[in-house]
């Protein structure tokens, strides 16, 4: 179980992508192990990440003609599991 906060490297808004609209981020994550046999365990995870709602003002797009102007609503979530055999 954890917590982390990681922050963006993009200094202003002016500077974000439309592709990847990067920002703050404080993520929130839980495991558990779940042992079948001595030689044989699960391990499954899970993380939400939650991003400041990223802004982008006046963004050239790819062709540089047009100015990008907008707000995103951004999170994420992240399943896993593995499987583990412990040779002998």
């Amino acid at each position: 179980m954890g917590i982390a906060y990681d922050e963006t490297p993009v200094p202003r808004d002016s500077l974000r992508s439309p592709r990847v609209p990067d920002n703050d981020r404080t993520w929130l994550t839980l495991g558990t192990t779940y042992r079948y046999s001595p030689n044989l365990t699960f391990d499954f995870g899970y993380a939400h990440i939650f991003v400041d709602d990223p802004k982008l003002k006046d963004v050239p797009d790819n062709d540089g003609l047009h100015l990008v102007s907008g707000k995103y609503d951004a999170s994420v979530d992240i399943l896993s599991a593995q499987v583990n055999w412990k040779f002998k």
